[in-house]
C-alpha cells in the first residue's frame, strides 16, 4: 500500500506508457420525453411513454360534478385560491435514470380536453415527486380544445421513486358547481421531461420478466400462491381464537418476502339465510397477525400481514384474537420467500370486516387494507379484486392504492372498476382495499367475501447471477 502513497514519477510514467488508455464511456445527453396521459376501462388514468399501452387504450374520458355527486366531486377540494378538482394519472413507466426538469428545459404539457362548466375556470397542471407537488400558472388555450403551459422551477424523480401527474380544473369562489370534463387521450395529452435514460412501459415491463426455471406452488383453503421457482419454505401451525399462540422459526439467511396469515372459516347462520345456502362458509377476521424478528415488530395486519427484507435468524408469527372473537378454530401459515424473483402470483379471500354503508353523496370510504409485497426486483404488479355478497350490493368494485406521498387508499383516486396496474417503487408494503364504484347505494355488515388476486413482474434475468443460469429468455 505504500508504493500507491509515494509513487516514483519514472515508474508512473512506465506504467502509463504500458497501459492501454481506458476509453470513458459517454454519459448520454438528457433528451426530451413525452409522458402520455391514458385512461384504462378500468377507470383508472396513467401516464406512459408508449401513447398505444394495451392495457390503457382508451380515447378519451369525462368526469362530471354535479350537485354533490360524480366522478370529479370525489377528488374536489376547496383551496385559498378557489375550488380545485384533481385528475391524478398513475405511474405506468419506470424510468431507468434520473427525470428531471428545470428553468432551461421545463416541464412542458399538452392537455386535450373541454369543460363545461357554470362559472369561470383555469386550467392547470401538477407534477407529484420527492414530497413536492409545484403547479403550473394557468394554461393558455393555444386552439380551442388545447390547453398548454410549463412548471416552473427545477424538479427531479430518481428511480425508485414516484411521479404523478395531474389536471387541475380551478373555480372561484369555496362552492361546488356543476362541472364537466372530457378528455382526450392515447397520444393527444401529455408531459414532456427530460431524461437521459430510458423509461420503460407497464408493457415492456412484462414482457421483460422472464424468469421461470423451476415452477412450484402452496394451495391452502383460503389461499394460493404461485412461485417462479423453489426458493421458498412454508411453516403452519394450528389453534383457536380463544387465546394467543405463536410459531417460531431459524431463518438460515435473509428472505426477501414473509407473508402470514391464519384461516378460521365460519358458517354463520345470517350469511347462510342471506346467501340462500344454509352451508356457506366465509372467513372471519376476528384476529391480528403479527410478524416479529430481530427484536422488534415487521409487521401487522387483520388475519394476515407480509414483511419485506427480513434477516437471518429467529422469526415469530403471532396470532393475536381481537375483543369479542369466538372461540373459532383456525389454521395459521407462514411463508418464507428467499428469491427475490421468486412470488409468480398468488389469490386470497377475505371479508369486510365492519358495517360500510356509501351513497352516492357520501364519497368517503375506509375499508378492509390489504398488504401487497414487493421485492426489490419487482417493477410491476396486477391487482384484480371481485366479491360475492348476498345483500344487495355493487357487484363491481373498484381499488384504493396508498400511492407513497400522496394518498392513503381511498375512494378518491380510485377508478371504476378492478384491475389496477402498480408500477413498483422499489421494495415495500403496498397497501390496496376495495372501495365500492361512484354513484352506488350499499350496505354492508360481514356479508361481503372479497377474492384477491396480484401478478408480478420483474426485472430481466441476468445469465451471470446464479439464480438465473439456464433460464430461457434471459
Amino acid at each position: 500500500m505504500t508504493a500507491f502513497r509515494r509513487p516514483a514519477a519514472l515508474g508512473l510514467l512506465l506504467l502509463l506508457l504500458a497501459s492501454p488508455v481506458p476509453v470513458l464511456a459517454e454519459e448520454p445527453e438528457p433528451t426530451s420525453t413525452r409522458l402520455y396521459l391514458l385512461h384504462a376501462d378500468s377507470g383508472f388514468h396513467y401516464w406512459s411513454p408508449d401513447p398505444a399501452e394495451p392495457e390503457a387504450s382508451a380515447l378519451t374520458f369525462n368526469r362530471s360534478c354535479a350537485e354533490y355527486t360524480g366522478r370529479l366531486c370525489g377528488t374536489a377540494s376547496a383551496t385559498p385560491l378557489g375550488f380545485a378538482h384533481l385528475i391524478p394519472f398513475l405511474p405506468g413507466g419506470l424510468p431507468e435514470g434520473t427525470v428531471s426538469w428545470s428553468p432551461e428545459a421545463p416541464l412542458r404539457f399538452r392537455f386535450a380536453l373541454e369543460v363545461d362548466s357554470e362559472v369561470p375556470y383555469t386550467v392547470h397542471a401538477l407534477a407529484i415527486a420527492g414530497g413536492a407537488a409545484p403547479e403550473s400558472p394557468p394554461a393558455v388555450q393555444t386552439s380551442p380544445g388545447i390547453w398548454e403551459g410549463t412548471i416552473g422551477g427545477s424538479g427531479s424523480v430518481q428511480p425508485g421513486s414516484s411521479l404523478i401527474f395531474g389536471m387541475v380544473i380551478r373555480q372561484p369562489g369555496q362552492a361546488r358547481t356543476d362541472l364537466r370534463i372530457d378528455v382526450r387521450t392515447a397520444g393527444a395529452s401529455w408531459f414532456e421531461v427530460t431524461s437521459a435514460s430510458p423509461i420503460a412501459s407497464a408493457s415492456e415491463l412484462v414482457a421483460a420478466s422472464s424468469f421461470r426455471p423451476s415452477p412450484s406452488q402452496l394451495v391452502t383453503e383460503e389461499r394460493a400462491l404461485s412461485f417462479n421457482d423453489r426458493d421458498w419454505e412454508s411453516f403452519s401451525f394450528q389453534g383457536d381464537l380463544s387465546g394467543e399462540r405463536s410459531l417460531t422459526v431459524d431463518l438460515e439467511r435473509e428472505a426477501a418476502i414473509v407473508i402470514g396469515w391464519f384461516e378460521s372459516v365460519a358458517e354463520p347462520f345470517a350469511y347462510g339465510v342471506l346467501s340462500g345456502n344454509p352451508n356457506a362458509r366465509k372467513p372471519t377476521e376476528m384476529g391480528v397477525v403479527r410478524l416479529r424478528a430481530g427484536g422488534g415488530e415487521l409487521s401487522s395486519g387483520r388475519y394476515a400481514a407480509s414483511a419485506v427484507s427480513i434477516p437471518a435468524g429467529p422469526l415469530t408469527m403471532l396470532v393475536e384474537p381481537q375483543d369479542g372473537a369466538e372461540a373459532h378454530p383456525y389454521t395459521a401459515h407462514v411463508v418464507v420467500i428467499y428469491g427475490d424473483r421468486t412470488l409468480a402470483s398468488y389469490r386470497w379471500r377475505f371479508e369486510v370486516p365492519a358495517l360500510l354503508v356509501r351513497s352516492p353523496v357520501a364519497q368517503a370510504y375506509q375499508g378492509p387494507q390489504q398488504q401487497i409485497p414487493s421485492s426489490p426486483e419487482v417493477t410491476t404488479f396486477k391487482v384484480s379484486i371481485s366479491s360475492e355478497s348476498p345483500s344487495p350490493a355493487p357487484r363491481e368494485w373498484s381499488i384504493g392504492w396508498d400511492v407513497p406521498g400522496l394518498y392513503a387508499p381511498e375512494a378518491g383516486l380510485s377508478g371504476t372498476r378492478s384491475p389496477l396496474r402498480v408500477v413498483a417503487e422499489g421494495e415495500r408494503i403496498s397497501r390496496v382495499t376495495p372501495t365500492p364504484a361512484y354513484g352506488t347505494l350499499m350496505a354492508s355488515a360481514w356479508d361481503t367475501v372479497f377474492e384477491g388476486e396480484v401478478r408480478y413482474s420483474y426485472t430481466p434475468c441476468l445469465e451471470e447471477t446464479p439464480e438465473c443460469e439456464g433460464v430461457t429468455g434471459s
